[in-house]
């Protein structure tokens, strides 16, 4: 019984082994995933004057260009579902690449920040490919994830470093210059056409519909405020900023929708600078259920500009 044990152990110990080397191949070679590629270069805007954090809605609703005109440095450091535990390790790993910290940091808010949805290890696991990668371990360690997100991580992983291995993940470097000059040219915006339709919301209804069932994470609040200290003892301006979401406010439950309202006060009182959105626009200026095209990002940049006291410099 106890050799029968052993073994049991031993090929249990084996499988182990086996799963964990190969997801350690999981960043092998990065993919030209404009996410990754917009990390990757942001340590070539040094000496900036706005660091812009945040998820989609930032890259596709700030537009660099604007502050450009106004000979102010400024870089769209943004990721697919970011939220406050993908903001530390990013501005970390910025800072840790650049000389000179921004004068300011503006972190995003929006009601998706707050819930499951935001920090999505597995389909964005931007950690693996920072300067510095960290390990699905590491983040089990820190507190980011539970340990059945571990494992749903680690499983996610060990196919990713199987395929690469294995090479039916494409060839290392294909489309990724294309993606990178894109990404340099812009300094992270990505301008976007479409405008939004019904058929555009009925195609992606059910992801939205998900959101109804979100609880919100209080761990989520006091991560967000651990950034904000964070950054101020580097001596770095923080600025809290909302961008227009058109629907997304009809895909949160009322007790989430409270929860979130008595967030902004807390930012309020706590004199946190804070540029609330108070922009009221039309389908035309969306490509998306909750994000912005190019028309909106025009609108609301110049909106920004103003509230952040420039505006009298901005040229359209």
């Amino acid at each position: 019984m106890l050799a029968l044990l052993k073994r049991g152990f031993g090929l249990v110990g084996v499988v182990f082994a086996i799963v964990f080397g190969i997801s350690r191949f999981d960043n092998r070679f990065a993919p030209p995933d404009p996410n990754v590629v917009r990390m990757s270069v942001a340590a070539k805007f040094d000496k900036l004057d706005y660091l812009i954090v945040g998820p989609s809605y930032v890259y596709n609703a700030i537009d660099t260009r604007a502050f450009d005109r106004l000979t102010l440095r400024s870089y769209d450091l943004a990721v697919a579902t970011a939220g406050p535990y993908y903001y530390e390790l990013m501005i970390n790993d910025y800072l840790g690449q650049t000389k000179v910290v921004p004068r300011t940091i503006l972190l995003n808010i929006s009601l998706i920040t707050f819930c499951e949805e935001s920090d999505n290890w597995i389909n964005y696991p931007i950690y693996r490919y920072l300067h510095g990668p960290i390990s699905n371990e590491d983040l089990f360690c820190r507190g980011y994830i539970s340990m059945p997100e571990y494992v749903k991580i680690t499983r996610a992983s060990f196919k990713t470093g199987f395929a690469k291995l294995a090479g039916l993940d494409g060839k290392p470097g294909t489309g990724l210059e294309a993606v990178r000059l894109e990404t340099e040219r812009f300094k992270g915006f990505v301008p976007k056409d479409e405008v939004y339709s019904d058929a555009i919301l009925r195609r992606n209804i059910a992801v939205y519909e998900q959101c109804l069932a979100c609880e919100f994470l209080e761990k989520k609040e006091a991560q967000l405020f651990k950034v904000i200290e964070e950054c101020q003892s580097r001596g770095i301006k923080v600025i809290i900023n909302e961008i227009p979401t058109f629907m997304l406010e009809n895909f949160f439950n009322d007790i989430y929708k409270v929860r979130y309202k008595r967030l902004r006060s807390i930012i309020i009182d706590r004199h946190i600078n804070f540029i609330e959105n108070n922009l009221l626009l039309d389908r035309s200026c969306f490509s998306s259920p909750d994000h912005m095209n190019t028309k909106g990002a025009e609108i609301y940049t110049a909106y920004l500009i103003n509230r952040l006291g420039v505006s009298k410099k901005y040229q359209n």
